[in-house]
């Protein structure tokens, strides 16, 4: 924090906010928020950025991780998740004050961690075993009994995601090479979990309380249900505010307690089998929707950027 005179000699706050992000867009609407406030606001591009490692980070009163942990510019995956981790350990190292730290990032970018999250958190995930190569994806398929669901460990917006009726047809696309083990090598393999009422459900928490909870109508065939604007980035379902069950919001409050997540979503499905919620992802890079201040009371953009404010006061 530091403090400025204008030219009536009147002193103003000022706070430094740093904007550490991936995507060159996805946090505008973010940073013209600070912006309005007053804050100087520096924006920092992951797969970009340079820094003396051996020196302490720059003068700023917040880092908010807004690293996509899936990276949306796929050749350089790699590259910018290993850059994430490097620079948010650089920051906690000195005892920064970082909005969604190196724990949630871990735990976003890795399907496998999300499942042991879910468990640990006391709610209900696929059956979940990591992998690392097609024999590894046919022993767990056969072990868990199909139909299952192969995703990449870290993945994101639905991409390489593929479902398998039966061991035959994951035989094929394993001998055809068609098994996607992402960035980092590891996919997961998940017992499929089919919908109840045709919905999947999306509970946004900010500060250790729901934000709001969303849902959007399955597309068959369809696994990106990206909620940026509202819109998913197949098939564009829409996305309408919807009431969470009240023992997966409590969950999902844990969930994001146990990940270190300032911000946070937990995606849940109603099991067609048990009608209980199923939890199938989580995300601390949560891109808040629009168009429901008037049903929702509040403009979700502003309450985070009121939290990342109260950071700057602590």
């Amino acid at each position: 924090m530091s403090f400025v005179f204008d030219g009536g000699f009147r002193m103003i706050f000022s706070v430094v906010i740093a904007l550490i992000f991936e995507h060159p867009t996805w946090s505008q609407g973010l940073r013209s928020r600070l912006v309005e406030r007053g804050h100087e606001v520096l924006e920092i591009d992951v797969g970009d950025f340079r820094w003396e490692v051996s020196g302490r980070p720059p003068a700023v009163d917040v880092w908010v991780n807004r690293i996509n942990t899936m990276p949306s510019r796929p050749g350089s995956a790699a590259a910018a998740m290993s850059s994430a981790r490097n620079i948010l350990a650089w920051l906690e190292l000195h005892e920064c004050c970082v909005v969604n730290g190196l724990l949630a990032y871990q735990i976003g970018a890795s399907k496998a961690a999300q499942a042991a999250l879910f468990c640990r958190a006391g709610a209900e995930a696929p059956q979940t075993i990591a992998v690392q190569c097609g024999a590894g994806a046919a022993a767990a398929a056969g072990g868990l009994g199909f139909p299952v669901v192969l995703k990449p460990n870290a993945g994101g917006s639905g991409r390489g995601v593929q479902r398998y009726e039966s061991r035959r047809q994951l035989h094929e696309a394993i001998h055809a090479g068609r098994l996607d083990f992402g960035p980092d090598g590891t996919a997961v393999v998940q017992k499929a979990v089919d919908s109840a009422d045709g919905y999947i459900y999306r509970i946004e928490i900010l500060d250790s309380q729901v934000l709001y909870c969303a849902r959007q109508r399955l597309v068959g065939g369809v696994f990106n249900y990206c909620a940026i604007d509202g819109l998913a980035a197949a098939g564009e379902p829409a996305l309408e505010l919807a009431e969470a069950d009240a023992g997966a919001a409590a969950r999902a409050v844990c969930a994001a307690g146990l990940a270190e997540a300032d911000f946070a979503s937990a995606e849940y499905l109603l099991d067609a089998d048990t009608g209980a919620p199923v939890f199938i992802d989580f995300n601390p890079y949560s891109n808040l929707i629009t168009g429901f201040d008037d049903e929702l009371g509040f403009c979700p953009l502003d309450r985070l950027a009121d939290a990342i404010e109260s950071r700057a006061d602590r």
